[in-house]
């Protein structure tokens, strides 16, 4: 299993414990804080949080894998992407950005590629996301994937004491049109 995934503007990584700063530094945004709560905010959190990581056999089943995203050209961590390998040979992905790196696409390219390596060398059958209906963002992203919204389930989920409708996208490996790439992962 090759890792780090490499796209055009981007490499997807796993965290060490030299990121600590910038992943607290990612963490001290709500939006994403709210997003990845198991990371945590403290110093001490985000080193256990990495060490998890490291120990995680690369998308073992039924754990949830992050990649961190870096970009390229200055070496800074904008996010994470995780997959989470479900049986029977599915993967349910998800995405967290800092506020001052949306709208760049990085999302979408990282999403992109970590779909791509799923069903190119994973070989799962199958890969799905969800997000709150309020989440029109996070919407266009799955669009952009080329997941295909294929549910709304009625007060699913559970945010800041508010119950809220979820929409699913979703793909087969036969079905993905893989997204609109605007790069080759290298």
């Amino acid at each position: 299993m090759t890792l780090p995934i490499v796209t055009e503007r981007l490499v997807l990584r796993r965290p060490v414990i030299g990121d600590v700063a910038a992943i607290a530094a990612i963490q001290a945004d709500p939006d994403v804080a709210a997003e990845t709560t198991e990371i945590g905010t403290t110093p001490e959190a985000i080193t256990k949080y990495i060490g998890i990581q490291q120990a995680l056999d690369p998308f073992q089943l039924g754990k949830c894998f992050d990649l961190f995203i870096e970009v390229k050209a200055t070496g800074d961590l904008a996010g994470l992407v995780s997959l989470v390998h479900r049986k029977p040979s599915q993967g349910q992905i998800g995405w967290a950005l800092h506020t001052n790196y949306r709208g760049l696409g990085y999302a979408t390219e990282a999403a992109i590629a970590l779909t791509e390596y799923a069903f190119g060398t994973l070989g799962l059958h199958r890969i799905y996301a969800d997000t709150s209906i309020e989440s029109r963002a996070s919407w266009r992203v799955m669009e952009r994937v080329g997941l295909v919204r294929e549910g709304r389930f009625r007060e699913a989920g559970f945010k800041d004491g508010n119950w809220h409708d979820v929409v699913v996208y979703g793909a087969t490996e036969d079905s993905w049109p893989g997204g609109q790439r605007t790069n080759e992962i290298r």
